[in-house]
């Protein structure tokens, strides 16, 4: 099954809505609050929904594939933890290095 434009679009929309919300983490000095990892993790979770269930992940950038292999794990502490760490730094890298920009 391929996408079609609309979830294409949709797609890229979670990827802009992405990118604007890591760009402003990375230069925060205060850590992503528990409303904000949520919003990564809805974002993630829409995208990889299409991507995957369209048999399409290469609709999804690196980034988008490494905030997926994060939001998977936001129920442990010490995952959330390190997760906040890595949003003050762009690109953002996947925890499994296999992020093409680490």
């Amino acid at each position: 099954m391929s996408p079609n434009e609309n979830e294409i679009q949709a797609v890229q929309n979670l990827e802009h809505e992405a990118d604007t919300l890591l760009a402003e983490l990375a230069t925060s000095t205060l850590p992503a609050s528990r409303g904000t990892l949520l919003t990564l993790e809805r974002i993630a979770a829409t995208a990889a929904r299409i991507a995957y269930g369209t048999g399409s992940p290469r609709l999804i950038s690196e980034q988008m594939r490494a905030l997926i292999d994060w939001t998977d794990h936001l129920d442990d502490e010490a995952w959330c933890a390190l997760f906040q760490q890595t949003l003050r730094t762009r690109p953002l890298r996947s925890p499994y290095g296999h992020n093409a920009a680490s």
